[in-house]
């Protein structure tokens, strides 16, 4: 069966992709970044569940901000996944860990 990312396997990684073929690839969550794998849009997404970045007084989902949550006084999380509306997902490892599925999670 043919590995269809072209990543290596890591120690140290913090993050877990499973590629077409259903092999779990261990990873640094920056190497999807580095090697352009970031791209997400259409994509459901966990931001505004398991991740808020709060700006001024704005919450949103992740620090892309995909989406606006409300006010630190008036806001909530989201109850379902989201749709990725960003071409690729930001360079913030920690929003490259929330987890994503082409399929509804």
């Amino acid at each position: 069966m043919e590995n269809t990312l072209e990543i290596e396997n890591e120690i140290h990684y913090n993050c877990i992709v499973i590629d077409t073929e259903n092999v779990e690839h261990r990873v640094n969550s920056k190497q999807l970044y580095v090697k352009k794998l970031n791209a997400f849009k259409d994509w459901f997404c966990n931001v505004g569940i398991d991740r808020i970045s709060i700006e001024k007084d704005l919450v949103y989902g992740g620090e892309c901000r995909n989406d606006f949550l409300g006010t630190v006084d008036n806001w909530e999380l989201l109850k379902e996944p989201t749709i990725c509306k960003r071409e690729f997902c930001t360079a913030c490892s920690q929003d490259l860990l929330i987890s994503k599925n082409i399929d509804k999670i």
